[in-house]
This record gives C-alpha cells, sequence and structure tokens, in this order.
C-alpha cells in the first residue's frame, strides 16, 4: 500500500511521518525533505530547527525525487507499507502511476494547517519577516 502525503511546505507532513512510523503504520518511509537533506547535506539549524530553504533548482531535491520514487518502488515491491510526502500540487497521477507499476493500492492524504500557520512556521524567528523564496514556495500550494 502507497500512502501519499501531500500539503504545503512547512506544513508538518515529516512530523506525521515520523509519527506513521513510531505507531507501526507505515514500514517505510520516504520524505522529500529528510532525501533532499541527505543528499544536499543540509542540516537543520540548531537554534531554529528549521532546514535551510529548499529551492527548486537545487539538484539535491532532483537526486532526492528520484531517490524518493526508487525508494517507494522497492518498498512496494517487498510488499511494504510505504508512504511518500509532496509539498508539489497534482502529484496524485504520478504517485498513482508507480503504485499500479508494483500493483498496489493508494490512499492520499493532505497535511494542511493553512496559509497563516504555514507563513508562520517558515517566517525567520527574529525579523518575522518571509523570504521570497519561502514565499514563492507557499504560493506553489496556494495558487
Amino acid at each position: 500500500m502507497l500512502l501519499l502525503i501531500e500539503g504545503p511546505a512547512g506544513g508538518g507532513k515529516s512530523e506525521l511521518l515520523r509519527e506513521l512510523l513510531a505507531a507501526g503504520e507505515i514500514d517505510l518511509a520516504a520524505d522529500i525533505t529528510e532525501l533532499w537533506a541527505a543528499v544536499g547535506g543540509y542540516e537543520r539549524d540548531p537554534a531554529t530547527g528549521k532546514y535551510p530553504v529548499r529551492r527548486e533548482n537545487d539538484p539535491a531535491l532532483s537526486a532526492a525525487r528520484y531517490l524518493q520514487t526508487v525508494a517507494a518502488g522497492f518498498g512496494l515491491r517487498e510488499g511494504y507499507k510505504v508512504a511518500v510526502s509532496t509539498s508539489q500540487r497534482d502529484q496524485v497521477s504520478r504517485w498513482a502511476e508507480v503504485a499500479t507499476r508494483h500493483n498496489s493500492g493508494m490512499s492520499v492524504r493532505t497535511v494542511d494547517p493553512g496559509r497563516e500557520v504555514v507563513a508562520a512556521r517558515l517566517s525567520d524567528p527574529v525579523t518575522g519577516e518571509l523570504s521570497a523564496d519561502c514565499d514563492a514556495a507557499i504560493s506553489r500550494w496556494y495558487r
């Protein structure tokens, strides 16, 4: 079974994946944020707990998306309950194809606490300002 967890950047998808893993509801989590950070060598800021701003043109993001698809396919072939995450809209058909290719069912869960909450989470903790890159990421979800 494939579970697609979708929602805006900063919406809480990674936290949900950790909860599902801890509860044994999924066997494998292919979290785009964690994969991107691993591929790019990015670490969370110790003071804020936030990763650097993720940009669409970052080569690490392309590599992470590839690895996410490979990991999901491997897990589905092995009969695992797999969850993947995305901050992009309109990804259901892409992941449905992956599930179908591996004779798996699929479900979708949207994690969206609302634009204001997301903006507050992605804002600079000192100034409260939202960077242009973070604003663009938010706008990709809330078109």
